[in-house]
């Protein structure tokens, strides 16, 4: 809201007003008058000064008294249940002008179904409904709803329109069936990615068990191997000593890799990748 104070001038002043089709005559100011004018970005807004209704907007050179005024300027869109008048008090001292540019601002609440609906104006995001939005009253916007799966829905908001904005968001089919095909894909991988996970584990848990076993195996032909005297039997002993022993290390090596896997395999299991 601009204020301007015109010191001591005398001002003539002869003005058609091409909105209100009223023509004004503004007199010299006095030592016991001033005046004022009221210049609204809205044209056609009711002025009451005092108790007066002096006219609308623009008001140019109205004359009162020195001393306190209060100016009031009325919407144009009395349906509109989020916005008041606009309201100042002002000390006008003799002989001096003042000049009220009152700026008139609308808000919108703007709702979605389903909600959660980003709103743009000329590509910047403005929020997600449900949101509260407020407006210059001299400019009309156009918004763009956007939600994943639903078709954009572009919506106005006009000052002399509704201020209350319901929006049903319409499906879009073909999103929802491209997300199901790629759930079920995703669904499959990752009961392959289970099922690669029991397997791997089942085959780590058997191949630590044969390691364990063969090792026992293999310590015990070695412990014969040491306390036989008969040549043949040491040798026996010793060859299914080396044999065990080689199978308790192949096992251990497979124990290794196959929880490797298993491991690798339930990461991979609880990923989206």
């Amino acid at each position: 809201m601009k204020i301007t104070y015109i010191g001591h001038l005398t001002i003539k002043l002869f003005v058609l007003s091409f909105c209100t089709g009223s023509l004004i005559h503004a007199q010299p100011i006095g030592k016991e008058s001033a005046l004022i004018s009221v210049v609204s970005d809205v044209s056609g807004s009711l002025v009451i000064i005092d108790e007066d209704s002096v006219g609308t907007t623009p008001i140019f050179a109205y004359t009162v008294l020195p001393g306190t005024h209060r100016v009031t300027v009325q919407r144009l869109n009395k349906q509109s249940w989020f916005a008041s008048d606009w309201t100042g008090t002002f000390q006008i001292p003799a002989g001096d002008s003042l000049v009220i540019n009152p700026q008139f601002h609308e808000i919108y609440h703007i709702q979605s179904k389903p909600y959660g609906a980003r709103i743009y104006n000329e590509e910047q995001l403005l929020g997600e409904t449900p949101v509260v939005l407020e407006f210059p009253a001299s400019k009309e916007h156009r918004l763009v709803l956007e939600k994943d799966g639903y078709f954009s829905k572009v919506i106005e908001c006009l000052p002399m329109g509704e201020h209350l904005i319901k929006v049903m968001l319409e499906a879009d089919d073909n999103y929802w069936l491209e997300q199901d095909i790629l759930q079920k894909k995703l669904k499959s991988k990752l009961n392959r990615r289970k099922k690669l996970t029991y397997l791997s584990t089942a085959l780590s848990f058997a191949s630590g068990v044969g390691a364990v076993w063969f090792k026992r195996q293999a310590d015990n032909y070695y412990k014969d191997y040491q306390n036989e005297i008969d040549p043949q039997k040491m040798n026996d002993y010793f060859s299914k000593a080396e044999k065990y022993d080689r199978l308790s290390t192949a096992s251990f090596g497979a124990f290794q890799v196959s929880f490797g896997f298993s491991l690798y395999y339930f990461i991979k299991s609880h990923s989206k990748n």
